[in-house]
């Protein structure tokens, strides 16, 4: 009755950024060892809509962007132990080519940290630091795991015009999504997600430049076309439905989740902290993100409070938008 399943969110696995091999090898031994079964994204669904019985100790195991070092040390690391996860690829980063070394091979790729491989992304159109095609299909048909939609562009948009910084003293690597070209003095404004606001956009007017704010209806096509093609490359590429969704910056709103319904999903992963239990809508799946600093006593605590609808309901944490 009171049952909630907790479901972690990673990024990289790497000596560049998220946390390191050693301490993913340390969580991973905390499940293991407390005896916890990683479940897919349908049973968690099946459990949340239908009240499917699931393992007593379930836990959701995801990854976003699906960068390189998740192919190099997650993926090994995730099959050494026994754990299944789930795995969100931006598609317009997924490149072709042959699988990459794996750890614990010597002759391991070189690893970017995550600014350095969104900006090669962005401005070169070099997805060499992002899983590729021959990659991801083995993520899914060889390891067992799975692969779903985090959009298409994960595109940021100027959410106000109030000014951050200027480039190269200040910035951030979705700049390199919102203007044709960055240059020294390009400004950067409050940032948030395409998807969730309608933005500010540079556009040449009279050969100046201005900002125009975006119309909501344009948002609402942005958010069509980008979930309708991610969904479609995808099951192209992996040849199976795949029905899931996670948020870009973790941001939506009622606009953008209707957009995703009518794309075809049925399901989506967010970054608030709340039960995921039966009764649980499917699009507001939660997620407990998991950085570098947080030590195994506040893993453990973290899977015991969000593994109660009660206890999970109490402290609820809304993540700001």
């Amino acid at each position: 009755m009171f049952k909630s399943v907790p479901v972690l969110c990673y990024h990289k696995v790497s000596y560049v950024g998220g946390i390191t091999p050693e301490q993913f090898v340390e969580h991973l031994e905390f499940l293991a060892h407390n005896n916890y079964t990683s479940i897919t994204a349908n049973e968690l669904y099946d459990f949340m809509v239908y009240n499917k019985k699931i393992p007593k100790k379930s836990v959701v195991i995801t990854f976003d962007d699906c960068s390189l070092d998740n192919w190099v040390y997650a993926i090994p690391l995730l099959n050494k132990y026994g754990f299944k996860a789930i795995f969100f690829a931006i598609t317009d980063f997924i490149g072709k080519g042959s699988k990459r070394s794996q750890y614990p091979d010597k002759d391991l790729p070189n690893i970017e940290d995550a600014t350095t491989s969104f900006v090669k992304a962005l401005r070169d159109s070099d997805n060499s630091q992002f899983m590729n095609e021959e990659e991801l299909y083995s993520t899914v048909y060889d390891y067992g795991h799975e692969v779903y939609s985090h959009s298409a562009r994960h595109q940021m948009c100027f959410k106000s015009l109030k000014l951050k910084g200027v480039y190269p003293k200040k910035w951030h690597w979705g700049i390199f999504g919102i203007y044709d070209e960055v240059k020294e003095g390009s400004k950067y404004y409050d940032r948030g997600s395409a998807y969730a606001y309608d933005g500010y956009w540079p556009v040449i007017q009279n050969g100046e430049l201005i900002y125009r704010k975006r119309e909501t209806e344009e948002r609402y096509k942005f958010c069509l076309e980008d979930f309708t093609r991610s969904k479609k490359y995808l099951e192209n590429l992996l040849d199976k439905p795949l029905v899931f969704f996670c948020w870009p910056w973790g941001h939506y709103d009622k606009l953008s989740m209707k957009a995703l319904q009518e794309a075809g999903y049925k399901g989506s992963f967010t970054l608030e902290r709340f039960p995921n239990s039966y009764g649980t809508n499917p699009f507001y799946i939660n997620r407990i993100a998991v950085g570098n600093k947080k030590d195994i006593k506040w893993l453990e605590n973290r899977l015991k409070m969000y593994s109660n609808r009660i206890t999970a309901t109490i402290f609820f944490k809304k993540f700001k938008k």
